[in-house]
């Protein structure tokens, strides 16, 4: 993920069998969230916040 104005935001990702622990968080290196992780089928959750006062924009690439 891409974060634009490089604010105080990540994310988390659920998969929908256990909606209460995520599979994968991101870590920041500069602008950019990464996670990796080794995808099981089914329907994933994406949460992505901010835990600061500012707003801003994110772009996201998966792969």
């Amino acid at each position: 993920m891409v974060n634009e104005q490089n604010i105080g935001m990540t994310w988390v990702l659920y998969h929908e069998s256990d909606m209460q622990n995520y599979v994968a968080c991101g870590e920041n290196e500069g602008n950019v969230i990464k996670g990796k992780f080794t995808a099981k089928p089914g329907k994933y959750y994406l949460n992505v916040y901010k835990f600061d006062d500012k707003n801003g924009e994110y772009s996201l690439l998966v792969k």
